[in-house]
């Protein structure tokens, strides 16, 4: 009996955290450059006293992973825009001084002068942050991350800087919960000349959403499924010890 009970409350638990997972990708839907989340399960066997070994299994979640699907990308006209066509990341400085990496493009210049993602921090460039002058009358980026501003006492673009954008395996990718990616083992990854950009652009979500309020209606009906197992299996065990009572 208790084969039946482990089944339904590892189906149950895994549908709450596939809940949850859907209810943050459509949360995040309108969320500049978000990488959709999926869980992913394994089977584990249940070490204890009142469990034969090796014939019982619980699932749990290994990890939350991301979709790096490339989400659609939006002209909005505003230079400070940027959006990645394909692989590849921004390189911001969060706040607690870690280098990581997003698919947000929407860059402002910071009350320091600096290039800045609103919220999280610096923008870094292959040479350090990235620096606008005062006088600047506008700012171009060009598609390989090369800043250029046209000054009110220059009359041609002076390069500033140039964006760091890299490409590091998905597989070496972990998403913290403040949104943002970071390699598994801390270190900076390395700027990479391919990756390309679309300026005056956005990149938006890569959440489906149908697939995803779908996902929540399918999710729903089988963690009642699986409590309504749950629950047969509570009066299985009833009725069978009024038969061994009888």
């Amino acid at each position: 009996m208790d084969r039946l009970i482990y089944t339904a409350m590892t189906g149950a638990q895994y549908l709450f955290s596939r809940q949850a997972i859907l209810a943050n990708n459509l949360a995040n839907v309108d969320t500049t450059g978000f990488r959709a989340d999926f869980a992913a399960m394994r089977a584990v066997p249940i070490q204890g006293q009142t469990a034969q070994p090796g014939t019982r299994v619980f699932a749990v979640e290994t990890t939350t992973g991301s979709d790096f699907s490339q989400g659609p990308i939006e002209t909005t006209g505003n230079s400070l825009d940027a959006a990645i066509k394909g692989p590849g990341w921004f390189t911001v400085q969060a706040p607690d001084g870690t280098e990581a990496y997003t698919r947000n493009g929407a860059f402002q210049v910071g009350s320091d002068g600096t290039l800045q993602l609103p919220g999280i921090g610096q923008v870094q460039g292959v040479n350090g942050p990235i620096s606008i002058p005062i006088n600047a009358a506008s700012v171009t980026i060009a598609p390989n991350g090369t800043v250029s501003v046209q000054t009110t006492v220059a009359p041609v673009p002076i390069v500033v800087g140039q964006l760091k954008m890299v490409n590091p395996p998905a597989s070496n990718l972990i998403k913290g919960a403040d949104g943002l990616f970071r390699t598994q083992d801390g270190q900076p990854a390395s700027a990479d000349p391919t990756v390309q950009l679309v300026s005056d652009a956005l990149e938006g979500s890569n959440v489906n959403v149908i697939g995803a309020m779908t996902g929540m209606i399918e999710a729903s009906r089988q963690y009642e499924m699986q409590m309504n197992l749950l629950t047969t299996a509570q009066q299985n065990d009833q009725k069978a010890e009024t038969l061994v009572s009888a």
